[in-house]
């Protein structure tokens, strides 16, 4: 069998090439270097790896770089990733929109909620516009420190900027509100949505059996089959036993 060459052995043989000018254009080590950031099974192969984007300039020359060199940090999993994660972010630049969901995503996957909630305002304060992506992790913060003022406010930006027709941000909104008891709110967005989904019904139950609310609850599931074609199975209702 064929072993594939490490990681080691890869940026030796591309230092070779770094020292021959001649041979491949800025674009084609940058794309060499983001092909060994795929390769990084663990954070000191990274530090290697980020080393390299560091020598060779793309840091700092290309957003993108930097952009890719954060997001397979902060979304690795390994062990210390999100405070290496952070040691990037602050030396970034012009941190884009896309590197701030980077961030706020990283930290609510390593429940990091308050810190989530930290870069979101830092987000804000800095003037970078969130997007639609912004607000699904957000959300999931602010349910899971059951922070209902904070996840008012963040409703209050959704609505200024103009998601709350994006359906991953409404089902968030039911499941933010339903998780934190405000069941009258959680109605409220249910309500207005124009396409009620899977995931929509089943956030609405989910809510109300974590309560005890079973009446609620096989209301719900009945109300979802006169209006939709959707089974128990398709709503996650099957779990609710």
């Amino acid at each position: 069998m064929i072993k594939a060459p490490n990681l080691q052995s890869l940026l030796a043989s591309r230092d070779e090439i770094t020292h021959k000018p001649d041979v491949n254009n800025f674009r084609a080590k940058e794309q060499e270097c983001l092909y060994l950031l795929k390769r990084c099974k663990n954070i000191e192969e990274f530090k290697q790896v980020h080393a390299r984007f560091i020598k060779l300039s793309f840091f700092c020359s290309s957003p993108f770089s930097a952009s890719s060199v954060l997001s397979t940090c902060a979304h690795s999993g390994w062990e210390s990733s999100m405070n290496y994660a952070a040691s990037i972010f602050r030396v970034i630049d012009d941190p884009c929109t896309f590197d701030f969901n980077t961030m706020i995503r990283g930290y609510v996957n390593e429940t990091g909620f308050e810190e989530a909630l930290c870069v979101y305002v830092e987000m804000i304060e800095k003037g970078i516009e969130p997007d639609n992506f912004t607000y699904p992790c957000l959300l999931k913060a602010c349910t899971r420190l059951k922070s209902i003022r904070e996840g008012k406010q963040v409703h209050g930006h959704v609505f200024k900027l103009g998601f709350e027709a994006d359906v991953f941000v409404q089902n968030s909104l039911i499941n933010m509100y339903g998780r934190c008891g405000e069941m009258a709110l959680s109605s409220a967005v249910f309500e207005k949505l124009e396409c009620k989904t899977a995931a929509s019904w089943s956030s609405m139950v989910s809510a109300r059996a974590g309560r005890g609310m079973w009446r609620d609850c096989l209301m719900l599931f009945r109300e979802m089959c006169r209006e939709t074609n959707l089974k128990a199975e398709e709503s996650g209702m099957y779990k609710l036993h």
